[in-house]
C-alpha cells in the first residue's frame, strides 16, 4: 500500500520515515500523543514484524525529500506467516513539524475453498455411477464452489489430471475461469461417460487458483458389474474399424507364415 506525503510548504521538507520494531525499538512508545494520528485499537506487534519499506525488506529507516506544494509516495509492503491482526507506527520525522506518527493496521487471512462441501485434499470422494439403463447418457452432477474465505478467490482453470476440463472419460462442462468474492458460490457441473473397458476409474480434480497451494479432490467413476458388458456392445464404434480388424488380421497371418 502507498501512503501519500504532503509538504504544504514553501520549503523543501526532508522526511525520515522509521517503521517501529519492537527488538529495536522497545515495546514503549515514546512520542507525544499529539503527533500520533489516533488509533483506538491499535497495539504494537510483539510475535514478528511483517511491515517493511516496498524499496528494500532490509532496510528500517528510509530517507526522502518532498519539493514545496507537492506530494510523494511511500510504499508499505506486509507479509505474516500466522494469521492475525498486526499494528505498528510508522514515525515521520522531518524539518517542518519534527515528528509525526502514523499507525499501520494489516490482516492476515488464510483462503478458504470448498467443492462440493469438501475442502481441498478431502478423502471422501466426488462419486459418479453408470448403470445398465444409463448406456448412453453420461453421468452428470453439479457440485458447489464456494469461496469459505475472506479474500477473493480467482479460479484460472480446472484441470483432470493435468489436461484442462476434458479428460479419462470426465468432463467439466462449464469450465471458464471465475472469481468468487467472499462468501460466494458458483455451481460447476461434470459428467462422467465412460469407454466400458474398466469399471473404476479414479482421477484427480485439479482448480488452478489464486490461493497458491495445491487445491484437489478426488474424482471417482464406476460402472455397474452388470452394466459393463451389456454397455460396452452398445457403444459406437468408428466406421472404420470392422475394415482396419480385417486389414490387421491379415498382416498379422501373413507375418506369422513369413
Amino acid at each position: 500500500r502507498f501512503i501519500e506525503i504532503f509538504n504544504p510548504s514553501d520549503q523543501l521538507l526532508f522526511v525520515h520515515f522509521v517503521l517501529h520494531n519492537i527488538s529495536l525499538h522497545g515495546d514503549k512508545i515514546q512520542v507525544l500523543n499529539e503527533a500520533i494520528h489516533n488509533c483506538n485499537n491499535c497495539v504494537l506487534s510483539r510475535d514478528e514484524n511483517p511491515f517493511s519499506f516496498n524499496i528494500s525488506k532490509d532496510k528500517e529507516i528510509y530517507m526522502d525529500e518532498v519539493k514545496p506544494r507537492s506530494s510523494l509516495k511511500v510504499g508499505i509492503n506486509f507479509f505474516a506467516n500466522t494469521p492475525g491482526t498486526y499494528s505498528t507506527l510508522l514515525y515521520l520525522r522531518n524539518n517542518l513539524t519534527i515528528i509525526e506518527a502514523v499507525w499501520l493496521t494489516a490482516r492476515a487471512v488464510v483462503p478458504q475453498f470448498k467443492f462440493g462441501n469438501r475442502k481441498p485434499g478431502s478423502i471422501t470422494a466426488l462419486q459418479f455411477e453408470i448403470n445398465e439403463k444409463r448406456c448412453t447418457k453420461p453421468s452428470k452432477r453439479t457440485f458447489t464452489a464456494k469461496n469459505a474465505g475472506e479474500v477473493p478467490l480467482t479460479i484460472y482453470g480446472i484441470r483432470i489430471e493435468n489436461d484442462l476440463c476434458v479428460g479419462y472419460g470426465f468432463k467439466v462442462l462449464n469450465c471458464e475461469p471465475f472469481q468468487l468474492q467472499p462468501n460466494e458460490s458458483r455451481k460447476i457441473e461434470i459428467g462422467f461417460s465412460p469407454d466400458f473397458t474398466l469399471s473404476r476409474v479414479e482421477r484427480t480434480l485439479n482448480f488452478d487458483t489464486s490461493i497458491g497451494s495445491s487445491v484437489n479432490f478426488t474424482l471417482i467413476g464406476t460402472v455397474a458389474s452388470p452394466a459393463l458388458e451389456i454397455c460396452s456392445q452398445n457403444v459406437l464404434r468408428p466406421v472404420w474399424e470392422p475394415d482396419f480388424k480385417s486389414k490387421v488380421t491379415i498382416v498379422l497371418c501373413i507375418a506369422l507364415f513369413l
